[in-house]
């Protein structure tokens, strides 16, 4: 398979187009040949395509593309070396703002609003937004510093008017 050769790529989630890069959730796995060589084996049997050196990587189910999530602290996977994700969120009406990767829970607030829900997972605390059928969340850890973003499927139901705190 020929696989086309990236370095380093930006992250562009686009909240208007609902898209990840150009790729909306629930397209075709083969689209993510547009980031190169995965470094992970087989992606396409694990359903699952690595990007470490973007700080990133897509889940899929059933050869669709179910997830990205996207690494902004490097203790997250310790069994992994990656560089922290460069960040660029596409707000309608507002434009785009980059997320430094030593983003808080504030910054997060601040750029989106109040999220649609809120869990304490263990020592961590997860922002989701409900955006129709996607969701995107946010894992922070106790202190408050930005671990994970997950653009998705809205698979948990959460709904905009769903806020528990």
């Amino acid at each position: 398979m020929d696989w086309p050769s990236h370095s380093r790529i930006a992250v562009e989630i686009d909240l208007g187009a609902m898209t990840f890069n150009h790729i909306p959730i629930g397209a075709d796995a083969g689209i993510l040949r547009v980031f190169g060589r995965p470094e992970n084996p087989k992606p396409f049997f694990r359903e699952t395509f690595s990007y470490y050196k973007s700080g990133f990587q897509a889940r899929c189910r059933a050869g669709r593309v179910e997830s990205f999530e996207v690494f902004l602290d490097p203790s997250i996977l310790p069994h992994c070396r990656f560089d922290p994700a460069s960040v660029t969120i596409g707000i309608p009406d507002v434009g785009t703002a980059d997320l430094p990767s030593q983003a808080v829970r504030h910054n997060i607030i601040q750029l989106l609003g109040e999220p649609s829900h809120v869990r304490t997972i263990e020592e961590a605390v997860l922002l989701q937004y409900a955006l129709g059928k996607q969701c995107l969340e946010f894992l922070c850890a106790s202190d408050g510093k930005l671990h994970l973003i997950r653009f998705a499927r809205n698979q948990t139901g959460c709904t905009e008017n769903d806020s528990q705190r």
